[in-house]
């Protein structure tokens, strides 16, 4: 069943970025918008891996 979703969801939707340049926060979206709004929209220091990185550890 997991794998017929998966083909759903690949038909569904595609990425227009490479995976490795799409940043990962592992924070909340109040805790996004509290620190940019802090730092002139700098949340670079939130950032805990990159999309890439997620799919290696479900591949």
């Amino acid at each position: 069943m997991a794998a017929a979703r998966s083909d759903e969801f690949d038909a569904r939707f595609r990425l227009v970025d490479d995976p490795a340049d799409v940043p990962v926060y592992g924070t909340s979206l109040a805790q996004l918008l509290d620190t940019a709004l802090d730092s002139d929209g700098d949340i670079t220091h939130l950032e805990t891996g990159r999309l890439d990185q997620l799919d290696r550890l479900t591949g």
